[in-house]
């Protein structure tokens, strides 16, 4: 008896400390930014609503895409404490490339975005593609 309940009690421990254990969290991505022909403030809209909600989003942005035009869209992810990463220069796919062309795309990409990158560097890659199995 006295076998049984220590082991009935270690169980319920071990299942309490598992289930408090398990905090999950999420966070919303958006790949290739900036989003060319999204109206500025459809943009706006979607930032601000990731922030008055408390939603942890991070951008993925592809290097050839900062202009003129589409800087502001970098500007409002950051100035709203939400995070930029690398998605390449050019969204190259690894499948497609070289190595060493893949390593220089994502170096370009950094050099151009490095005004608005976060601190740790995140990095997407393009079309989810890891390469050759």
């Amino acid at each position: 008896m006295k076998k049984s309940l220590f082991h009935a009690v270690a169980l319920f421990f071990l299942f309490i400390s598992i289930c408090c254990a398990q905090q999950r969290d999420i966070s919303i991505t958006i790949d290739d930014l900036p989003l060319v022909g999204l109206p500025y403030e459809m943009f706006e809209s979607i930032v601000h609503s990731f922030v008055k909600h408390q939603v942890p989003a991070i951008g993925f942005a592809i290097g050839s895409r900062v202009t003129n035009e589409t800087i502001n869209q970098f500007l409002l992810f950051k100035q709203n404490g939400l995070e930029l990463g690398n998605h390449t220069y050019s969204h190259l796919n690894l499948k497609r490339a070289s190595c060493a062309e893949y390593i220089n795309d994502i170096i370009k990409a950094d050099t151009v975005l490095a005004p608005f990158m976060s601190q740790p560097k995140y990095f997407r890659y393009p079309y989810l593609s890891e390469g050759k199995l």
